[in-house]
């Protein structure tokens, strides 16, 4: 069944239950990164002691408030949680977060608290997130509970739902320095109401959604979770990173969020038929959705290459046939046009087929060079990797120029610029532009492997 969650992500009214004047509070904080980022909305303070905040308008609960409110956030220890969601429900509210720990991740008592939130979801259609969880960040809407030490984030594609609150931070802060903006993000903690699942349904329907992320700890029904995911999708990429294969992970998981870890060949298994892509780590879940920044899928697994170096050619070569991708010659007539070309420019040891080697290009002259390679090139390639040297500082320029040539080309072009540890200003402005960008061409290549995979299984779909 799927959710209208627009409440949740983009509320127009927001109640914080246990507001409080101490600065250390993580409800503060909630508060003022509200106020930081501009949230539109109108805000209520709760708390039963009236006077908490010294010179702000305080209700006693939530019932109390006078006006609708879309989305309340719990900051109250976990014995006063369930009367807290029932006073909201009788309210009237439309979505809760439960920030608070203490439930089914603790055993049998926490769990019968956990039952109780979810029955009181069921009976008033109240949707929550949680408990023992960080809650949303939407950019849109000027809301960050999730990295408050980090407010600003960039509006983007990428909608992400984490289990674990920690998954969900590092996806935030590392998605940025990456170079990617989202539309909306959830840590979902132990999932009393709303699940993975659901997420998976409105991300999927979300028109500002093009990408979707996920850390996954345990399925609460794994068929849902299949149909769920299988038709998300068939609309968009769906990234998994699904931990607890291990026994140990699986161990910790019960004991972290309440969840059944599953069997991993299981968990794999389902995920490569639902059309999934299964990442394994923060980085490899990160290099996945950074690939599915292109705008285009590779259409067979022919790899060109341009490169500012013969050793990154030959390392690029390795990478492609040892994961069963092409290196295709150029056609004899190409292959003379391009030499004649190139010859106004390069010396006469400069590789002029596939890889072309762009070593010692004249300054200026950059652009212009790519430009008609990648022209020549493109016909007789699926994707091409660019090993290159950006020109000067005008980092912006050269990624926007790449990310205009992938569009005139239509096909993936994916740069591993050299010196990647201190070029992340270029390799942000680049995935931004569409050119999804990394610090090797052997996470290039499994980068293009897995937007190849995709454009297979889209094609059986």
């Amino acid at each position: 069944m799927r959710y209208d969650l627009k409440p949740l992500f983009h509320p127009s009214s927001i109640a914080v239950v246990g507001a409080s004047a101490d600065k250390t509070k993580h409800s503060t904080h909630v508060v003022n990164t509200l106020h930081v980022l501009g949230y539109k909305g109108s805000i209520y303070l709760v708390n039963p002691n009236t006077n908490a905040i010294p010179g702000k308008k305080v209700y006693k609960q939530a019932s109390a408030i006078p006006e609708a409110v879309d989305l309340a956030v719990l900051f109250v220890p976990a014995r006063f949680v369930v009367s807290a969601v029932e006073d909201c429900a009788k309210k009237g509210v439309k979505s809760a977060i439960v920030h608070g720990a203490g439930f089914a991740e603790l055993g049998d008592e926490g769990r019968s608290q956990q039952d109780a939130i979810a029955h009181i979801a069921r009976v008033s259609g109240m949707r929550i997130v949680g408990p023992n969880c960080m809650g949303i960040a939407s950019p849109a809407s000027g809301i960050n509970m999730v990295t408050t030490q980090a407010p600003f984030v960039d509006q983007g594609g990428l909608a992400f739902a984490g289990q674990s609150g920690w998954a969900t931070e590092y996806s935030l802060v590392m998605g940025q320095d990456r170079g990617l903006g989202f539309s909306a993000v959830v840590s979902c903690g132990n999932q009393a109401d709303l699940n993975i699942s659901d997420y998976l349904d409105y991300f999927g329907d979300d028109s500002e959604t093009t990408i979707i992320g996920a850390y996954v700890e345990g399925f609460k029904d794994g068929q849902l979770f299949f149909k769920a995911a299988g038709k998300a999708a068939r609309q968009k990429p769906v990234v998994v990173w699904k931990s607890g294969l291990t026994a140990a992970g699986a161990r910790s998981t019960q004991s972290h969020t309440g969840s059944l870890a599953g069997n991993g060949e299981t968990a794999r298994a389902v995920l490569n038929q639902a059309g999934v892509t299964e990442a394994v780590g923060i980085e490899d879940m990160m290099d996945a959705l950074v690939a599915f920044h292109s705008p285009f899928l590779p259409q067979g697994k022919r790899v060109g290459m341009i490169v500012s170096t013969g050793g990154i050619g030959v390392a690029a070569c390795d990478a492609c046939e040892l994961s069963g991708l092409e290196i295709p010659q150029l056609p004899q007539d190409v292959h003379r046009e391009l030499i004649g070309f190139l010859k106004q420019y390069l010396p006469p040891f400069a590789g002029s087929s596939n890889p072309i080697d762009l070593v010692w290009s004249p300054k200026g002259k950059k652009e212009e060079i790519c430009r008609r390679c990648l022209e020549l090139m493109a016909p007789w390639v699926d994707a091409i990797i660019c090993g290159i040297y950006p020109e000067g500082d005008d980092h912006e320029k050269f990624a926007g120029f790449l990310g205009e040539m992938s569009s005139r080309i239509r096909k993936p072009i994916l740069a591993v610029p050299p010196y990647g540890h201190i070029m992340q200003p270029f390799m942000r402005l680049s995935t931004k532009a569409g050119v999804p960008s990394f610090t090797s061409v052997e996470r290039a290549v499994k980068a293009l492997v897995r937007l190849i995979r995709r454009s297979e299984w889209l094609k059986q779909a």
